[in-house]
């Protein structure tokens, strides 16, 4: 149901990857920036550290307790992997290409050494090459190691106003999706079914959706696929529409604006609002087989 124009990518878009938003870490990226030249410093430091071991003939316990200090503290300043991608945007930004690819590079390298992120991008891979049940290992293998997922919708739901039931079933759509470029593609059919006695016209909807990021839209607009039904009693009136999303899984609910025909003056007067109860949009079904 959503705008699905795609943006061109640009030098800029190739360097920075997937962006990452939040104004939480701006402050932090900034000195992310400079995190590689901290590096080297700390490098020539535990060098020259060693050297001077070597000609004091330190206790090789005092030598350990030190190198293990040094590596907390290292550990400590380290930027983690929001701030390291907030401050490659930000040199993206700049156009400071050369520290932008030292900023990738490390980026990269953080990545690779997360079991969890290496792990999701396996999964990812079997979903695009349709491996469902080298899929579904990875997926296991997420559940032990990653921290919990926030809980999840079911893929349908049903609700009824005034007489009015909406009923929602949303699918994954593989051959649509790019999941190594952060691209989900559902699909979603809805049911609008008149249960009640009085004729009713959908003038408008309401769409709220998010995602796994807790990114948020909001998307309305007169009437569904181009279309205001008519449903006298008992009634109904079925499409399907479509959802992009950046995450495997999202939410999406809403409201349909309904007018009512009022039988003595032929005319539509009062208007409610009929409930799209929230669903969940997952690739789930999919590595279990439908």
């Amino acid at each position: 149901d959503t705008n699905m124009t795609m943006t061109a990518t640009s030098r800029a878009a190739q360097l920075r990857g997937p962006s990452v938003h939040g104004d939480a870490v701006h402050g932090k990226a900034a000195s992310a920036m400079s995190y590689h030249a901290r590096g080297l410093g700390c490098t020539l430091r535990r060098a020259l550290r060693t050297t001077r071991n070597r000609r004091m003939v330190l206790p090789l316990s005092a030598a350990r307790v030190e190198e293990v200090q040094l590596e907390q503290a290292e550990a400590e300043s380290a930027p983690s992997l929001q701030e390291l991608a907030k401050a490659l945007e930000l040199a993206v930004e700049r156009e400071d290409y050369s520290a932008a690819a030292v900023l990738r590079d490390m980026l990269r390298a953080a990545e690779n050494a997360d079991p969890v992120i290496s792990a999701q991008r396996a999964l990812e891979a079997c979903i695009r090459e349709e491996r469902y049940e080298d899929a579904a290992r990875y997926r296991d293998l997420l559940a032990e190691i990653a921290p919990p997922p926030p809980a999840q919708l079911p893929p349908r739901s049903s609700a009824i106003t005034r007489g009015v039931r909406v009923q929602v079933e949303s699918f994954f759509v593989p051959a649509h999706s790019m999941p190594a470029q952060g691209q989900y593609f559902f699909a979603y059919k809805v049911t609008i079914i008149n249960e009640g006695d009085i004729t009713v016209q959908l003038r408008s909807r309401h769409w709220h959706i998010a995602d796994a990021n807790n990114e948020e839209e909001e998307v309305k607009g007169p009437g569904v696929v181009g279309e205001q039904p008519i449903l006298n009693p008992g009634q109904s009136f079925s499409y399907t529409s479509a959802c992009p999303l950046k995450t495997p899984y999202g939410t999406m609910k809403g409201v349909y604006e309904m007018s009512v025909l009022d039988e003595l003056t032929g005319q539509w007067s009062e208007a409610f609002d009929a409930e799209v109860a929230e669903f969940g949009l997952t690739i789930e079904r999919e590595l279990q087989g439908g």
